[in-house]
């Protein structure tokens, strides 16, 4: 009952981030989820039992994320996996890297925990070196 509760929240949201996305940017979503839960409470003690949550999780968020009319991208299926791990009480980063093809520069977004990728590859970060800082905080003053 608890991972269907979990895809009706992952149903909901992702059209929600995939709309709202272009509309305020990444950072104000960011922030705007962030809020919400204001603190949430860690429900796990034992960290192996968060990591194996947070793995369902990624699984049940690339599930609803999938083909279909809100089909999700890295950044939006991360922001929503980041956003449920939050309301579960589990503590994980989103993380974006970038690297060069050619003339042309790609982005990848996904989450870990523990410092560990969750809903990608192990060794993602080799193939797309994150930034250091946190995209969403903000930023200093005078900076556009």
């Amino acid at each position: 009952m608890r991972d269907l509760a979990l895809a009706v929240a992952s149903i909901a949201a992702m059209p929600v981030v995939a709309v709202l996305l272009p509309l305020v940017g990444y950072r104000r979503l960011h922030r705007i989820l962030a809020r919400w839960p204001r603190r949430p409470a860690p429900r796990f003690t034992d960290p192996a039992a968060a990591a194996a949550r947070v793995r369902v999780l990624a699984r049940v968020v690339s599930a609803v994320a999938g083909p279909g009319r809100f089909r999700a991208t890295c950044l939006r299926r991360s922001l929503v996996l980041w956003w449920i791990a939050r309301l579960e009480g589990i503590e994980t980063a989103l993380r974006i890297g970038v690297r060069r093809e050619e003339t042309e520069l790609r982005a990848h977004a996904w989450v870990e925990h523990l410092g560990r990728p969750v809903n990608d590859a192990a060794d993602i970060a080799e193939a797309f070196p994150p930034f250091d800082a946190d995209l969403a905080a903000p930023l200093p003053k005078g900076v556009a």
